[in-house]
């Protein structure tokens, strides 16, 4: 029968293969729509992202209570994709927003230069999520910070980085701060120091994050 065939190859193989192409598109259009449409509920949101994030927010609070010479924790998490994808549409990257875009030249997913925001989107295997805890030393504005738990971060940003490739958010965030490139950052073990100079206004979004905003990011999931 067929599945004989298959077996016996044949050119079969490039059959299986044509079959599989075929359907990548509509599977991964289908998928992308469908926890859209989950992800789009806020208390379902809530319940899947919040409780990592606020994990993740307690750890960076500890750290921006560290000296700057400290070493900085490193903590590994193992999710699933749907969790990766979820956590994404938690922080408001912006091409998961309705208008398609392209991400660094090309489509998000990895592929041509067609765009398809959200419609295209779906996390790769092996996928990497990085909330990291970036400094700034030639700024501060810990005086104007409106949150006493984090009354020393001022010249500390949050930076989410998808796949090495950092993550725009659409949240309100810090205005006309310094933002790193990846050929323009400099760490000194888990502490970066940025260089490079852009504006909210320049990138059409907000690439760090204060860490009393990334709070406020996660309360906004919690209501």
């Amino acid at each position: 029968g067929g599945g004989d065939a298959v077996a016996d190859g044949g050119g079969t193989d490039d059959v299986v293969e044509s079959v599989l192409g075929a359907s990548a598109h509509p599977t991964l259009t289908h998928l992308s729509w469908r926890f859209r449409m989950w992800y789009s509920s806020p208390p379902l949101l809530a319940a899947v992202a919040a409780p990592p994030l606020r994990e993740l927010e307690a750890g960076i609070r500890d750290a921006c209570r560290l000296d700057v010479g400290d070493r900085r924790p490193f903590v590994t998490y193992s999710c699933h994709d749907v969790t990766i994808l979820g956590l994404l549409y938690g922080v408001g990257a912006s091409f998961l927003r309705d208008r398609e875009e392209e991400v660094n030249g090309g489509d998000v997913y990895g592929g041509g230069g067609d765009g398809g925001g959200w419609r295209r989107f779906w996390p790769p295997y092996a996928s990497t999520l990085i909330f990291e805890l970036v400094r700034d030393p030639h700024r501060d504005f810990s005086s104007s910070s409106s949150s006493s738990s984090f009354s020393s971060t001022g010249d500390r940003y949050v930076r989410i980085l998808l796949n090495g490739a950092p993550v725009r958010t659409s949240r309100p965030a810090s205005r006309d701060v310094a933002i790193s490139s990846p050929s323009s950052v400099a760490k000194t073990g888990s502490t970066t120091t940025t260089t490079t100079a852009a504006t909210e206004e320049e990138e059409g979004g907000c690439y760090l994050l204060r860490p009393e905003e990334f709070g406020e990011l996660v309360d906004d999931l919690e209501r």
